[in-house]
């Protein structure tokens, strides 16, 4: 198999401005973005996904500190119950892990399975699916500590 050899970084056509940001060819950053060979691209695992493993849980200890706890038992977060929505922020913190892997799902099915032409598809709210792919790289990154 020939090693993965994007096309990648040739200088797009588009203009600066509306016409750029809305660009399917590079997605506003100017440079032509090969989705082809990103979609041939054999599969890894995520390089930065360096977070304890899940699924995580909520463990509420005293009157005042909440845990989210790894599959290992593993301290992952440590709440105090003082803050207001602490809550509601223990649940969306045990699920990060789950979200993740629905993530890296969702955006796997985007550039390995959606041809060039469904990528240009508006969706309901408005957005493409190649804008919603850019949108869950770039959540991804973030997770994984790589963002800009």
């Amino acid at each position: 198999m020939s090693a993965y050899r994007p096309k990648t970084g040739a200088k797009c056509e588009c203009r600066q401005g509306v016409e750029r940001d809305n660009c399917p060819r590079c997605e506003g950053t100017g440079m032509v973005i090969d989705f082809k060979a990103i979609r041939e691209k054999p599969q890894q695992p995520a390089e930065g996904a360096q977070f304890t493993p899940g699924p995580w849980t909520i463990q509420r200890s005293t009157d005042t500190q909440t845990y989210i706890r790894g599959d290992d038992g593993e301290s992952v977060a440590n709440l105090y119950r003082l803050q207001p929505r602490v809550e509601a922020n223990a649940s969306l913190i045990a699920a990060a892990p789950a979200m993740y892997e629905a993530l890296q799902a969702t955006y796997n099915v985007m550039v390995n399975i959606l041809t060039d032409s469904q990528l240009d598809t508006r969706t309901a709210c408005g957005l493409t699916i190649r804008e919603w792919t850019k949108a869950t790289r770039e959540a991804l990154a973030q997770a994984e500590g790589r963002q800009g």
